[in-house]
C-alpha cells in the first residue's frame, strides 16, 4: 500500500471547502495538487521577477503587471509577452 497523498496547499482554499482531507480519496489529492504545480509554473513562466518590482511599473509586483496591466510590460523582466488591442489584432489579420 502506498503512502497517502499530501495536499500541497491544505488551507490555501476558503472556510467553506476546508475540512478533513482524510476524507478525499489519494487521486483527487494528487490531482489538486498537479493543478496547483501548474498553476504556479504557468505564474513564474509569465512573471519571472513574481513579488520582486517590475522594472516598468514602480511600485507593483511583476505578479501585478502581468495579470492586471499587461499591457505596461515591455519584457525587460525576462518574458517577452506582447500585449495588444483589439484593434492591433485585427490589423495584423488584415496584413497576414
Amino acid at each position: 500500500m502506498t503512502e497517502k497523498v499530501k495536499p500541497i496547499m491544505p488551507d490555501g482554499y476558503a472556510d467553506h471547502l476546508s475540512g478533513n482531507w482524510d476524507d478525499v480519496p489519494y487521486w483527487a489529492i494528487a490531482r489538486i495538487n498537479f493543478l496547483e504545480e501548474q498553476i504556479k509554473r504557468n505564474d513564474e513562466q509569465r512573471c519571472p521577477l513574481m513579488e520582486k518590482n517590475c522594472p516598468n511599473g514602480p511600485g507593483f509586483s511583476c505578479y501585478a503587471i502581468k495579470h492586471c496591466y499587461p499591457y505596461i510590460c515591455d519584457g525587460s523582466c525576462g518574458h517577452h509577452e506582447i500585449w495588444a488591442s483589439d484593434d492591433v489584432k485585427k490589423m495584423i489579420k488584415e496584413r497576414r
